[in-house]
């Protein structure tokens, strides 16, 4: 039997939906403020003005409403929001755009003992630590030089003594 959603919950999750909010590591989201939402549903007289007074009667009335809105009428009220929050939206791509054309293309991790390891994610480079060994007859380990190409032209070098700290240094940077 499907269990019903909390009151609190299921509000939560309309505004989230409503708002267009999301949230990917290391990057921030698009919140659209919740009195640019309310005066947009508002001019296609849709009341989307709740607080945990509101009887479940009316949200739930007023989802409906929503769920069953007519293509122009969602497309007046995007519009609206676009027009409302457009300074958050051209910010929330910016970032955006950074954020993709800064994508790591090349990782070398190189042991200072031994040979070149040329990796093209980051992801690739974690699990050769997971599985490099340092042994004996390989020569005295000294540490590993690390570098990252991005797809911006950027680079970033590191000079790191442990596995460890070159593991939190990739997770460092594949969050910028």
């Amino acid at each position: 039997m499907e269990q019903p959603v909390p009151r609190n919950r299921s509000r939560r999750c309309l505004y989230r939906s409503l708002a267009g909010t999301t949230a990917l590591p290391g990057f921030p989201g698009l919140v659209l403020s919740y009195l640019t939402l309310i005066s947009a549903f508002g001019r296609e007289s849709i009341d989307i003005q709740f607080d945990e007074s509101t009887a479940d009667e009316l949200f739930r009335q007023c989802t409906e409403t929503i769920e069953r809105a007519p293509i122009e009428t969602m497309e007046r009220i995007k519009e609206h929001l676009i027009t409302a929050n457009q300074q958050q939206i051209d910010l929330f791509f910016a970032a955006l755009h950074k954020r993709l054309a800064r994508i790591a293309t090349r990782v070398l991790v190189i042991p200072l003992y031994g040979k070149l390891n040329e990796f093209t994610t980051i992801e690739d480079a974690v699990r050769f630590l997971d599985q490099h060994r340092v042994y004996e007859g390989s020569g005295e380990f000294r540490k590993y030089e690390v570098h990252v190409e991005f797809s911006n032209g950027d680079k970033v070098d590191a000079s790191l003594d442990s596995k460890q700290r070159v593991k939190e240094f990739l997770e460092f940077v594949s969050r910028q």
